[in-house]
């Protein structure tokens, strides 16, 4: 009978021992899969970030590229209208000064805003002189007038596109003209206004460089004296 018993006995032990074997190898397998796991998880997040930042890479790569085209594009287009500009200047009317003796008593208004002076006459006013325009006005006030509008003779704006359309849409019958103007480019047009066909104006754009820098508005109300062109030719720029 002891001797079943301590057979007995010593497979429960043996039982106990596999058993407690098989705890502990269970625990560590568990442990290695959560360490698997987690290394797993690191990984693919790792991973995930490593794409993310190449993306980011990429993408500032290529706004980079696109702006230097668009800096090459620009360049290109200026080179363009630089050369435009020489090749008009050279075929262009040169604007030259009045003499010193038809000057004589002229009043400057220079305008440190836009870079440029203009010389007037006596019986034109200076009316505005900002960053906004150069507004010269011939005769005195009239309470007749209507509004100061009327006596403006030379407006000398920042260039405009919005403007100048609205300006070209006041004339009639207008032809186009160009000219030098101490290396600048004047180009534009001259008619008659479509609301009054007895006073000529001239709708004009100053060139520099390639560059649209003013808009000149100018009218010539009949038997004036010194003629518009006169007073413009007389501009100086500050580039």
């Amino acid at each position: 009978m002891r001797r079943y018993s301590s057979v007995i006995l010593s497979i429960l032990i043996g039982a106990l021992a596999a058993g407690i074997s098989l705890g502990i190898f269970l625990k560590k397998s568990n442990d290695d899969r959560r360490r698997l796991e987690a290394s797993a998880l690191e990984a693919k997040k790792q991973f995930e970030q490593t794409q993310e930042e190449t993306k980011k890479s990429m993408d500032e790569a290529s706004l980079k590229l696109r702006a230097a085209n668009e800096e090459v594009t620009k360049a290109q287009e200026l080179i363009k209208l630089m050369e435009d500009e020489r090749l008009q200047l050279a075929s262009s009317v040169v604007l030259d000064e009045p003499s010193s003796a038809m000057t004589k008593g002229w009043q400057e208004a220079l305008n440190t805003d836009l870079g440029i002076s203009i010389r007037y006459p006596t019986g034109f006013s200076l009316d505005s002189n900002d960053g906004t325009a150069l507004i010269l006005s011939q005769g005195t006030p009239n309470p007749a007038e209507i509004s100061a509008t009327d006596r403006r003779s030379i407006a000398v704006y920042p260039y405009d596109f919005r403007l100048e359309t609205e300006l070209l849409a006041t004339l009639q019958a207008s032809n186009t003209v160009s000219y030098n103007l101490k290396g600048h480019l004047v180009t534009g047009t001259s008619g008659v206004a479509k609301n009054d066909t007895r006073n000529t104006l001239h709708v004009y754009s100053i060139s520099f460089l390639g560059e649209k820098k003013f808009l000149v508005w100018m009218k010539e109300i009949p038997k004036q004296k010194i003629p518009a062109l006169e007073i413009l030719s007389t501009m100086k720029f500050k580039d």
